[in-house]
């Protein structure tokens, strides 16, 4: 499972793969793999590194003047925004190293914002 991450194009080209992992993401895929073993620091890295890349994805946009999160093609909503501060420990957590203990304090404090300005 950690391979079919980490050779993400092939899997999301190959059909039968897909239908028979069930079309799940590389983030779904290696959430599972965490489950199974927690202490795996392979896969400790791959899903930090999934996730940061997801980060960027949602807060690329973001301006002082436009401050937003998004989720998909739209700004996330305040229910959306409050998942995501739900997981800011666990992102700490995969962060073993605190190599992005400020970025991900960043990504909190831009969420917080965001669900400030859809008050």
């Amino acid at each position: 499972m950690v391979w079919l991450v980490k050779l993400e194009q092939n899997y999301h080209q190959n059909t039968s793969i897909g239908k028979l992992m069930g079309y799940k993401s590389s983030n779904q895929i290696i959430r599972e793999c965490y489950e199974i073993d927690p202490n795996n620091e392979e896969i400790i890295d791959l899903f930090l590194e999934l996730e940061l890349k997801w980060i960027s994805y949602a807060i690329h946009e973001w301006t002082d003047e436009f401050p937003y999160i998004l989720i998909g093609n739209d700004g996330a909503t305040i229910e959306e925004c409050q998942k995501l501060l739900g997981e800011i420990p666990f992102l700490h957590k995969l962060d073993r190293n605190k190599k992005y203990f400020n970025y991900i304090n960043d990504y909190e404090n831009k969420i917080k914002r965001n669900i400030e300005k859809l008050k």
